[in-house]
């Protein structure tokens, strides 16, 4: 038998299960404050901004745009969905259309 396979015939003992136990429990700890810490959304959006997530390439990412960009934004790329017209439309900016629209009151 090679000499690095030998370790594996060892039985595991009381050390090596602590050390286990206590790596899981680090792992459970650390999951669950990244789900408290990160699992909150971002701050809502600026008056005038758009904050828009979309896939790419290379993974994704989120973009934030505001003022003019925000409209011209909208003005090409508010129907490719229903979310981002959403986004737009909660704006109260023209749109493709011409038309102006209104922005929601909660």
């Amino acid at each position: 038998m090679p000499s690095e396979a030998a370790r594996l015939t060892r039985p595991v003992g009381s050390r090596d299960r602590r050390f286990f136990a206590a790596l899981a429990l680090l792992a459970a700890a650390a999951a669950g404050a990244g789900a408290l810490f990160l699992g909150h959304g971002g701050a809502p959006d600026a008056a005038g901004c758009l904050s828009y997530d979309a896939p790419g390439v290379l993974g994704g990412g989120t973009w934030h745009l505001c003022g003019t960009d925000a409209t011209a934004f909208c003005r090409v790329h508010r129907d490719e969905s229903p979310t981002l017209a959403a986004k737009c439309d909660a704006r109260g900016r023209p749109h493709r259309s011409g038309l102006r629209s209104t922005p929601r009151i909660p």
